[in-house]
């Protein structure tokens, strides 16, 4: 019963907490902790964590000049993410490869001409898994 579930958990004000936690220390117990919990989610703008190790490997990654860049199913619209993307396009175009966008939808303005192809479609069907399959 939900209902009843309800009834026995308390209240996650922190006034509230701050009174249970009070009122368990006058009973011998121990208090409770007041905290936030901040999941691992990164908020827009904020700094990532691995942003040194994501740096020396797309400085890595553009000294050894790819051929082909895919971009599946991302709009682009992170400003870190365009740098990577923009910068590992033109590093494709420098050496005569290509660079490919595949999505739902379309391609921003800001950056249709950083792909040579734009295919818009569902990923999936745009290029069948099986095309990757090894022969022995």
């Amino acid at each position: 019963n939900i209902n009843y579930i309800k009834r026995l958990l308390p209240n996650l004000d922190t006034k509230t907490i701050r009174l249970y936690s009070r009122a368990r220390i006058l009973k011998g117990k121990r208090s409770l902790n007041i905290s936030r919990l901040r999941p691992n989610v990164l908020l827009y703008g904020e700094p990532h964590l691995d942003d040194k190790e994501i740096l020396e490997t797309t400085r890595h990654d553009l000294r050894i000049c790819p051929e082909l860049v895919l971009i599946v199913d991302t709009k682009l619209g992170i400003p870190g993410a365009r740098s990577i993307a923009v910068d590992f396009c033109h590093a494709a175009r420098s050496v005569g490869g290509a660079s490919f966008w595949i999505s739902k939808e379309e391609l921003m303005w800001s950056v249709k001409s950083l792909c040579d192809y734009v295919l818009i479609g569902d990923c999936d069907k745009v290029i069948p898994l099986d095309i990757f399959k090894v022969s022995n």
